[in-house]
Formats: C-alpha cells, sequence, structure tokens
C-alpha cells in the first residue's frame, strides 16, 4: 500500500518507491520468503509458490533500487542510458514482447497465471490478482513511455500512468488486507465469519469430475 501511495503521488510523494526501500526489503520481502517456507512445510503448494514468487520480486525490487548493487549507475554514465535502463523496466514486460525470459514479463505472466489458478480459491484472492496485473501493466507502460521520449506530452502520459498503476496497487492491496484480516480472525476464532466469495465449489476440480463420472 505504501507503493501505491507513492506512484499515486499523494502529499508529494514520488520516486518510484525509492524511499520505501526498506519496506521492499523488511515488509515485502522477507517475511513472503518466510511464509512460502512454511507453507511448504505444511504442504500448501499454491499459497507456497505465490509467497516464493513475490516474496523475490520484492527483494529484487529493493535490491535494484539500492545503491550498492549499482544497477542504475551504469546506465546513467552512458548516452541514452536512462532510456535503457526505463526500457529494461517496461518494455520487457509488455504482453506484445518477443522476449520470454526478461524479468518484468516472467512476473506479468506469473500474476496471470496465479489469476487463473486462483479461480478456485475464493473471489477476493482472485481479485487481488487481477489488480496486480493491471497495476504491472500500467507501471511498466510508464516506464516504456518515459523511455520514449521526454517531451511534455510524453511525460504528463508517464505521469498518468504511474498514477494508475498506483491506484491499482492501492486496491489489490485492500483486498490483501481484507484477506488477511478475515484469516486473523478465523486463526483466533473470532465469533465473526467475514465473506471472501468461496469459489471452490463453482468450478469443479479435475480429481471432483473424475470422481463423478465413475459413480455414474
Amino acid at each position: 500500500m505504501p507503493l501505491g501511495c507513492n506512484l499515486m503521488g499523494w502529499r508529494g510523494s514520488g520516486g518510484g518507491g525509492a524511499a520505501i526501500i526498506g519496506l521492499f526489503f523488511f515488509f515485502g520481502g522477507m517475511p513472503q520468503v518466510l511464509g512460502c517456507v512454511l507453507e511448504f512445510i505444511i504442504g500448501n503448494t499454491f499459497p507456497f509458490v505465490v509467497f516464493a514468487c513475490y516474496g523475490a520480486f520484492w527483494l529484487a525490487m529493493g535490491a535494484t533500487l539500492q545503491p550498492d548493487f549499482n544497477a542504475q549507475a551504469y546506465y546513467t554514465t552512458h548516452p541514452s542510458g536512462s532510456n535503457q535502463f526505463y526500457l529494461s523496466f517496461g518494455m520487457n514486460n509488455l504482453v506484445l514482447t518477443n522476449s520470454s525470459c526478461k524479468y518484468a514479463n516472467r512476473h506479468f505472466r506469473t500474476a496471470f497465471f496465479f489469476l487463473v489458478a486462483s479461480l478456485r480459491t475464493n473471489a477476493t484472492f482472485a481479485l487481488v490478482f487481477f489488480f496486480i496485473d493491471l497495476a504491472f501493466i500500467m507501471l511498466m507502460a510508464s516506464y516504456w513511455t518515459l523511455a520514449e521520449g521526454k517531451t511534455a506530452n510524453y511525460c504528463w502520459k508517464m505521469s498518468k500512468g504511474k498514477q494508475a498503476a498506483g491506484v491499482f496497487v492501492f486496491v489489490f492491496c485492500v483486498f490483501g488486507w481484507y484477506l488477511f484480516f478475515t484469516m486473523i480472525l478465523l486463526a483466533v476464532d473470532f465469533p465473526l465469519n467475514l465473506p471472501t466469495g468461496d469459489l471452490s465449489t463453482k468450478i469443479k476440480g479435475a480429481s471432483e469430475k473424475k470422481t463423478s463420472k465413475a459413480d455414474a
């Protein structure tokens, strides 16, 4: 959610999240990596993969913004270096690109795969991945636009793209916090069961279909 507020420019914030790099490491990355290990231990495959992918994403994003890794300095010392840097972030994340092995593009497609798989869980979880996908598209497209030119029109489009990405990040965080709250209530056996929109009975699993055919 802090990144969403940053991208939307609330109260003059900006910088693409550089000011909250500590959150990328210690709130976005490390807890999710720990969560993925624990989910692996108890045998929950889907949450394990989700936590592993997004834990790695936040750690990698934090490392890119960390000056000690020298990710941006190389580009700033070369002609058109800034454009190349933004293209590395944005162009390789678009669906139309032919490069299927680039970092950002993988995360966009991974989020789509999670969205499809989450249709067997609940509506809240599915909405989280839906808005994550939209945020990826808008954020990376805004960097691509920035790399394409430096005119006022390009800068305006880039700014609006980042704001739209911030809105989608904020929205998926709201759904994520709601899901987190429901799980906390269940963990302490609280006498309040918040609805999450169960979808497990809407789309039958492969094993369930096989059982139905066998019984028939």
